[in-house]
């Protein structure tokens, strides 16, 4: 039986989370901070989020539409909770593009196919 280690892990500037650690940290640091120059769209919703339910098939297009120019990532914060802490999710959804690793923009709720398409085209502007 694995015993749980409770840390306090600083990770990337003024990011600090909680983690009940059972696992390899480094996988846990990998996946909160993608190491990649590309741009990276999470989405952090659950199961049982109605307005995240709406929001999946928009995001579903949009990952066919910008297939190979921005990676999408869906994050279910209740099994995903160190992602979550990480970048400090109190609403659901809220999706964060990352450049390069760094959180460019966030948005909590969710937006018509056409309003995120612009918030992905600024991002890869930039």
């Amino acid at each position: 039986m694995l015993k749980k280690i409770s840390q306090t892990i600083a990770l990337v500037g003024i990011f600090v989370v909680t983690l009940a650690a059972t696992g390899n940290i480094q996988a846990l640091k990998e996946r909160v901070n993608p190491s990649s120059s590309s741009i990276t769209f999470l989405v952090f919703s659950a199961p049982w989020c109605e307005p995240c339910k709406q929001l999946a098939p928009v995001v579903q297009e949009l990952e066919t539409e910008y297939a190979g120019k921005v990676k999408f990532q869906k994050v279910d914060v209740d099994q995903d909770s160190a992602r979550a802490d990480y970048f400090n999710i109190t609403a659901l959804p809220t999706m964060i593009i990352l450049k390069n690793g760094a959180p460019t923009t966030r948005q909590v709720g969710p937006l018509p196919k056409a309003e995120l398409a612009k918030l992905i085209d600024r991002a890869l502007a930039n």
